[in-house]
């Protein structure tokens, strides 16, 4: 009988879909809240005394960073009113869970599975420009900008879908075309082209006074080689500056001074902000990774190791804040053996 419910719903058309959620979504809430409210406590084996707890399933990003090829003792499971006591009087100890529940550790650290990467489009753009060396393969491309619906659905189909899925392969996501044209009225494809054909392009809106860089994409990787990918940003900071748009949104990234994403982004000149549509935090207790961005008493910080750590340079002027930690090695000897 469920499964044929199922079928039902997902057979209504999405966009009564997405109203019927709307309308439930207060009921959808007090559950998700009662289901987020008992954490499945984990204990990782080895030789120090180390704890995961999860209102969720187990997570593949928080595994690999933190306890890549560890094997999990499932340890029972403990409510959500008992969970500060517990961290309280644990060992290293991350707690995977609502990010409504944060307020319950006053204090504490934590972190995210993405951070949102922002560029303040006041800053000029021979600026922007100064690090971005494919700049100069630009002036071959050239830019169309387009509202039609048929567009969306070339760039969907024929760009985007083939790159996401070349890139991640079985972990690709490729959200549907009408999810995208009704969470975000407006959209306007900015395709690049070369000798009048499109290698590229990107899809975004304006949203207030921010432009919103929703995805990108180029029509086959060797373009990637020839500039296209950057002259798709290229084009969208221009198109986000017609439009009068105090900053774009460039979007995500995981929150490492490291990530290869991050580090892209920061060519131009992006800032880190706390992404709020995550709802999943990562409490650290006496857990800490070098690199890594978290949130202390609301400021974003990385944590690095030496003062000398060139990231410092690289993210002076993002409006992140720097801590040092004691280097891996050295934080390993100090944690106390598990009795």
């Amino acid at each position: 009988m469920i499964q044929s419910i199922v079928r039902r719903y997902r057979a209504i058309p999405l966009r009564r879909r997405l109203l019927i959620q709307r309308l439930l979504f207060p009921i959808f809430a007090i559950s998700r809240l009662r289901r987020e409210s008992y954490f499945n406590l984990y204990r990782i084996t080895g030789d120090q005394e180390m704890w995961y707890c999860t209102s969720h399933a187990i997570s593949p990003y928080i595994m690999s960073v933190f306890f890549p090829g560890a094997h999990l003792e499932n340890a029972g499971r403990i409510y959500i009113w008992n969970l500060p006591s517990f961290v309280r009087n644990r060992q290293n100890v991350i707690v995977d869970m609502d990010r409504f529940f944060s307020f319950l550790f006053p204090g504490a650290m934590f972190t995210f599975p993405w951070i949102q990467q922002v560029l303040d489009l006041s800053i000029p753009m021979h600026n922007i420009m100064k690090h971005i060396r494919e700049s100069k393969k630009f002036s071959k491309y050239e830019c169309e900008i387009s509202q039609d619906p048929r567009d969306l659905r070339f760039f969907h189909d024929a760009m985007y879908t083939q790159f996401v899925r070349e890139r991640f392969g079985d972990q690709a996501v490729v959200p549907e075309l009408e999810r995208i044209r009704f969470l975000f009225p407006g959209t306007e494809v900015l395709f690049v082209t070369e000798s009048g054909q499109r290698v590229g392009g990107s899809i975004g809106m304006p949203d207030g006074d921010t432009y919103r860089w929703l995805y990108t994409a180029i029509i086959d990787d060797r373009y990637r080689k020839k500039g296209a990918l950057s002259a798709a940003y290229y084009f969208g900071i221009l198109r986000a500056k017609e439009t009068g748009a105090r900053s774009i949104d460039l979007g995500l990234s995981r929150p490492f001074l490291s990530d290869g994403v991050a580090l892209y982004k920061r060519k131009w000149r992006a800032t880190m902000k706390l992404e709020n549509q995550t709802r999943r935090w990562f409490l650290l207790s006496n857990i800490e990774k070098e690199h890594l961005i978290v949130l202390i008493d609301g400021s974003l910080t990385a944590l690095v190791t030496s003062w000398d750590d060139p990231y410092i340079k690289l993210y002076r002027d993002s409006q992140i804040a720097f801590k040092i930690i004691p280097p891996a090695e050295e934080s390993a000897r100090t944690l106390p053996k598990d009795t």
